[in-house]
C-alpha cells in the first residue's frame, strides 16, 4: 500500500473498513508502542509526521478546554495527513495500551561531521553539496556494537537484540550480523526480542529476509517475545505466520531438541 492509498483508507468515513490487522503496510514505517497510564505521545507545535492507531488502551485529546477521547479501533493524530504541519493537541493515553504509529511523512536527516565520524567515516567538506561526491548513508560503514550478541546454548545460537526500540537506524547492522551469524556459526538461531518495546515493520523485515536465507539452508529462526505482547504485533505484520514464538529461552532451545 502507498501512502497515498492509507491516507484515502484513513479518510474513509466507513468505520468497518479500518480493521489495520487486514492493511498491508509494507513500504510505510511503524512503530509498535506500548504506553503507559498518563503517557504523553505528542505536545503542540511539534511536527505532524505520523498518524496513531489504538490497538488497546484510551487516548485523549486536549486543546485548552476542549477534549476528545480516543477509543481503540480508531485514528488519532490526523493533522499529519497535510505534509509540513504542526500538532495543535497534547495526546495523552489514559490507559496502558498499544498503539500503532504509522508515518507518513519524513524528512531527511542532515549529516554532520561529528555524525561521519561516529560512523567511522573520514570528514568530508563535500557532503550535502555535491551529491556525486558525498557518500550516502547506505555506503558508510558501521561500528561494532553490543547491539547485538551471540551465546550458544545446547548447540542453538541465541542473537540477543539489546535494544529497547529497534528501528530504521538499526536495521543494516542487524542485517549484517544475521548474515554473518548464518554464515559462520549456526542453521539453528534464536532471536531474543524481549528486551524490546518497540519494533518498526524496516526491522522486522530483516527478521524475515534472514528467515528466508537460514530456510534455503535447512536451518530455522524463532523468536523469543512477551507473548501478551507479540500477539497483537504478529497479527498486525502477520509474522506469527513466518516465525514460532517462545516466551523464555527455555522453550525456545527445547523447541530445537525435540526436533532431533
Amino acid at each position: 500500500m502507498t501512502r497515498d492509498e492509507l491516507i484515502q483508507h484513513i479518510k474513509s468515513k466507513d468505520k468497518s473498513k479500518r480493521d489495520i490487522s487486514k492493511i498491508d503496510l509494507e513500504g510505510v514505517r511503524t512503530n509498535l508502542l506500548h504506553v503507559q497510564k498518563n503517557q504523553i505521545l505528542f505536545r503542540p507545535g511539534e511536527e505532524a509526521n505520523s498518524i496513531f492507531f489504538v490497538i488497546e488502551g484510551e487516548v485523549i485529546l486536549t486543546r485548552k478546554e476542549e477534549i476528545k477521547t480516543i477509543e481503540e479501533k480508531n485514528y488519532f493524530g490526523l493533522d499529519a495527513i497535510q505534509a509540513d504541519t504542526k500538532r495543535i493537541y497534547k495526546a495523552i493515553s489514559i490507559k496502558p495500551g498499544i498503539i500503532l504509529e504509522i508515518f507518513l511523512h519524513e524528512k531527511p536527516k542532515k549529516i554532520t561531521e561529528t555524525k561521519l565520524e561516529n560512523l567511522g567515516a573520514k570528514p568530508n567538506k563535500s557532503y550535502g553539496l555535491k551529491s556525486d561526491e558525498s557518500k550516502s548513508i547506505s555506503q558508510l560503514p558501521f561500528k561494532s556494537t553490543e547491539s547485538f550478541t551471540n551465546e550458544f546454548v545446547n548447540g542453538v545460537l541465541i542473537v540477543s537484540v539489546n535494544l529497547k526500540k529497534a528501528v530504521l537506524s538499526h536495521s543494516k547492522p542487524f542485517l549484517n550480523h544475521m548474515i554473518n551469524s548464518i554464515k559462520n556459526e549456526s542453521r539453528n538461531i534464536v532471536v531474543d526480542l524481549s528486551n524490546c518495546s518497540i519494533i518498526d515493520s524496516t526491522f522486522l523485515g530483516v527478521l524475515v529476509k534472514s528467515h528466508k536465507s537460514i530456510i534455503d539452508q535447512n536451518g530455522e529462526i524463532v523468536l523469543i517475545y512477551d507473548q501478551e505482547h507479540s500477539s497483537t504485533l504478529f497479527m498486525i505484520t502477520y509474522m506469527d505466520k513466518v516465525f514460532k514464538i517462545f516466551n523464555n529461552r527455555e522453550d525456545a532451545v527445547n523447541h530445537f531438541a525435540s526436533k532431533h
